[in-house]
């Protein structure tokens, strides 16, 4: 059993790494909120199809939960492949995979309630928001799920990103 967990883990890490990849080949045909607007729109259409029970008795604070959390998840995922535009996929890998770090400082201080570094690039800046956002993310979503108990947690966060998302961009 634990080898059949190891090699599950080496291949969601090989699908996470070689995402990068296929975002900046991805880049090249479509501009970052565009690729973004098919990705949850494809998401958004496939959880409907999961949850379509579940939407029928959402609540107000279900609601609230997937406006902040689709924010946050929209924030992280516009400064991650507009960063993409700017950066490598390997830098734009690593910096996201910084989002394990800022979880940690981000659930410390909200349990609480000038120079740059030489080759350090606008790029670089943006994924950097992006590992925020989604270490924000990784807090807000393990209390929801604490607090909502919802089986279609994480499809509210998708739906309301793809929401937000052509908000933010003003569509």
């Amino acid at each position: 059993m634990k080898i059949r967990g190891e090699l599950l883990l080496v291949f969601i890490t090989i699908i996470w790494g070689t995402t990068f990849a296929v975002l900046k080949a991805a880049l090249e045909s479509l501009p970052p909120f565009s690729l973004i607007a098919v990705r949850f729109t494809f998401a958004t259409i496939l959880g409907l199809l999961i949850f379509w029970r579940e939407i029928k008795e959402i609540n107000k604070g279900e609601i609230k939960g997937g406006i902040i959390l689709g924010l946050l998840l929209a924030g992280g995922l516009i400064f991650q492949i507009t960063g993409l535009t700017y950066t490598t996929a390997a830098k734009g890998a690593f910096l996201t995979g910084l989002a394990v770090v800022f979880a940690i400082i981000g659930t410390a201080l909200l349990s609480f309630e000038k120079d740059l570094p030489y080759g350090i690039n606008y790029g670089d800046i943006l994924v950097l928001f992006c590992a925020l956002c989604f270490g924000i993310t990784n807090h807000r979503s393990e209390k929801g799920q604490r607090t909502e108990g919802s089986n279609y947690f994480y499809f509210r966060a998708g739906f309301w990103s793809s929401i937000c998302i052509p908000v933010i961009r003003g569509f």
